[in-house]
């Protein structure tokens, strides 16, 4: 665990020195950033985007989970969310610890939270759930649509794209969610995927 909370950090430096070309050379990965988004890297930063969101507790409780579990995270957002008041179209990088056996209970285990989602995301749809090669590697996509609110109360579609590379004791995950109608950012999300280089098995 000692060893695992060592590479984080020298993950954490590597990303905070890093500009176009993300690094993280304790996990054997590498991405272009998304060209000319914003980046973010302070949790502080992703607390308060959170907060500008009209969420419920039950809600706001997963995204928190989700974050205070981290291993390493990075975000980079479309437009300034300091002075941007909508919904962000938004490509977050996500590096965790699991205790996986193997790719195919990883992938149960995604198919069997994605069955929990509805009950606490409004209007939540697991629109597909597959296998796909990036940079000659499996991985799990997974496409989904659900409704929120912002911080006016205003009602908003949004869909993200998921795709989750399984490393065995840890997994990577590269996410784009946006608003659905309002702009389309897959090409933008697709080329960091073909971007992404992983040279640890």
């Amino acid at each position: 665990m000692k060893q695992f909370l060592l590479l984080l950090c020298l993950t954490v430096f590597t990303l905070a020195n890093s500009q176009e070309k993300i690094e993280l050379y304790a996990f054997g990965f590498s991405m272009e950033a998304p060209k000319e988004w914003f980046t973010q890297e302070s949790e502080d930063d992703l607390r308060e985007n959170l907060n500008r969101l009209d969420l419920t507790p039950e809600l706001k409780d997963v995204f928190l989970k989700n974050l205070s579990e981290k291993g390493t995270y990075m975000a980079f957002y479309k437009y300034d969310f300091k002075k941007y008041s909508g919904i962000i179209p938004t490509i977050n990088l996500i590096i965790k610890k699991i205790n996986g056996k193997n790719y195919e209970h990883f992938k149960k285990v995604l198919e069997a939270t994605e069955k929990k989602y509805p009950e606490i995301i409004k209007n939540y749809k697991t629109v597909s759930i597959k296998d796909i090669m990036i940079s000659g590697n499996k991985a799990i996509q997974i496409v989904n649509t659900y409704n929120i609110a912002d911080a006016t109360g205003r009602e908003a579609d949004l869909r993200s794209i998921s795709t989750y590379f399984y490393r065995g004791n840890y997994y990577i995950k590269l996410i784009l969610i946006e608003e659905i109608g309002k702009e389309n950012n897959t090409e933008v999300y697709e080329t960091v995927l073909k971007s992404i280089d992983l040279t640890i098995d």
